[in-house]
């Protein structure tokens, strides 16, 4: 009798185990499921960042372009000041869609997802600042993700 005591207990305790071993693999998915869901939270707050940083400055040269085409014409103007701050603007613009383009190229952003946003962009801003794509291009990403849509 005490032996088919001491059975049941230890069944009971081996289920009981089973019980809350199952229950904390289900808490732990769950968790799993929890981070995966913030970490795109967090990567789309990330691309939103990126594309407005980038109309921002598209936004800047534009201005920067009409200030200078305005400026170019008032001989008591500093035209310097606003080249300079029309080049400055272009690099700041370039700088951020290559920023883009880097975390599309290193997996960060789906460039799949992307592409058909974008494609049009990188072909219009590489043949309007061309002269800043030379071999040695500082903007090597966005040459590098037009190499890769174009192959």
């Amino acid at each position: 009798m005490k032996t088919v005591t001491m059975a049941l207990w230890t069944l009971i305790f081996t289920g009981v185990e089973a019980l809350s071993t199952a229950a904390l693999a289900i808490f732990g998915i769950w968790q799993l499921y929890d981070i995966k869901s913030s970490l795109r939270s967090a990567s789309l707050a990330n691309i939103i960042s990126l594309e407005q940083s980038i109309a921002n400055n598209r936004q800047t040269v534009t201005d920067a372009s009409a200030e200078l085409k305005e400026k170019l014409n008032d001989p008591a103007s500093d035209k310097k000041f606003y080249i300079t701050r029309f080049h400055e603007s272009v690099e700041r613009y370039l700088n951020s869609l290559d920023r883009l383009c880097a975390s599309m190229l290193h997996n960060l952003i789906s460039d799949s997802d992307y592409k058909s946003d974008y494609y049009t962009t990188l072909k219009e801003t590489i043949e309007l600042y061309e002269t800043d794509y030379k071999i040695s291009t500082r903007y090597r990403n966005i040459q590098n993700l037009w190499d890769k849509w174009n192959r």
